[in-house]
């Protein structure tokens, strides 16, 4: 799986222009400000319709330009597809091949990205939205359905929200909140099972990463907390079955309806689970030094590669925003040694070229002022 070549027009500070990428390591380097992470945001986007840094989506577009316009090839399992996203007069428009489609569902057809920033420290002490974010993305980007099994959750608990709110203002129906405890229950079982497949494959590798980008020592291991049910569960909960959960969480909204409906919300669920990062028998949200937490988030970046590339035969894009600032000389040489061996296609930003470790097949863009330049390959 790799980009063929990335055109945009009016996004962020970059007015137009085209970018054709090598196959290995691709080097994005200048000074600061002058557009590196934008361009690591727009392939983000075109991959996933969504964007990493907050704000309004009308401060994506090029100050003074009505719209923008990314329009990307891609080779995914031995075909090329297209992808293009427009934005103007208050709407997006999406295409596929050069044809229009209506739902994002469409849009996906397999082009994956795996994105690390330093922000995804956060992952390590956090709060645990940004940990689920994780899963529940791997997820997707192995299958699409993934989102229209969150999105199901997403809608019904934000009917039962809106119905446990009411009650601030009188009675509420209780035949339709049992009702939606049992929807919510259904579907909060089938995301949680995903989950729990999902990190019961990833922590070998997890495990492996870790341990090759640190030389061994100290070990790191995955969980998953479900609030609420975590005491009475143990450590059964990767042996039970959708019915079970769905029981466990039906049991659970009931005991705790009447604190949800005096605080006006659903307090346990899916969406207020935990994923766990122990390192040596401890939380890594307080053992974790500075420098061992980014190796976590890297790790955990690494394998997601890794385990995507097991179940879809072909490893997805790599996004590496700033680099040079994140890692020490002997933390960068361990990491591109490793993407070496991944063979995955991979695109750095950093201010300083010579942080990333020269390769043969490395290709180097110049940034300044929002246009994208070649840059000599390989020396420095």
């Amino acid at each position: 799986m790799r980009l063929l070549d990335l055109s945009l027009t009016s996004w962020r500070n970059l007015a137009t222009c085209v970018v054709t990428p090598g196959s290995s390591i691709n080097v994005f380097h200048g000074d600061n400000a002058q557009g590196k992470t934008n361009l690591i945001e727009a392939i983000f986007y075109v991959a996933s319709l969504r964007t990493f840094r907050p704000g309004r989506i009308s401060q994506l577009t090029r100050w003074g330009s009505p719209g923008f316009r990314l329009k990307a090839r891609a080779e995914v399992e031995d075909r090329t597809m297209t992808l293009e996203v427009g934005m103007g007069e208050g709407a997006r428009r999406l295409q596929v091949d050069g044809a229009p489609v209506e739902s994002t569902e469409e849009y996906f057809g397999g082009f994956n990205v795996v994105l690390f920033t330093p922000e995804h420290l956060a992952l390590v002490r956090g709060e645990p939205s940004g940990r689920r974010s994780f899963v529940d993305r791997a997820l997707f980007n192995v299958n699409a359905i993934h989102l229209r099994v969150v999105r199901r959750y997403n809608r019904i608990l934000r009917e039962r929200n809106a119905l446990v709110k009411q009650s601030h203002a009188g009675p509420v129906d209780l035949v339709w909140l049992e009702a939606l405890d049992e929807q919510l229950a259904q579907a909060g079982a089938a995301l949680v099972m995903r989950r729990l497949e999902l990190l019961e494959e990833l922590k070998p590798i997890l495990a492996r990463v870790h341990d090759e980008l640190t030389g061994g020592g100290k070990t790191l291991r995955l969980g998953y907390r479900a609030r609420g049910l975590a005491e009475i569960l143990g450590k059964q909960q990767l042996q039970l079955d959708e019915g079970v959960w769905t029981a466990l969480l039906g049991e659970a909204l009931r005991r705790r309806r009447s604190e949800d409906l005096r605080r006006g919300f659903t307090g346990i669920g899916p969406h207020a689970d935990d994923v766990n990062l122990v390192l040596d028998d401890r939380p890594a949200r307080l053992a974790a030094s500075q420098g061992e937490a980014r190796t976590i988030v890297l790790a955990l970046k690494l394998a997601e590669v890794l385990w995507i590339h097991d179940h879809r035969t072909e490893p997805p894009v790599l996004l590496l925003d700033d680099m040079g600032s994140e890692l020490d000389g002997g933390r960068r040489q361990v990491l591109f040694d490793y993407i070496s061996q991944m063979q995955c296609q991979t695109f750095v930003t950093t201010v300083d070229r010579q942080w990333v470790m020269d390769g043969e097949k490395n290709k180097y863009f110049q940034i300044v002022d929002g246009e994208v330049m070649d840059s000599a390959e390989g020396g420095f």
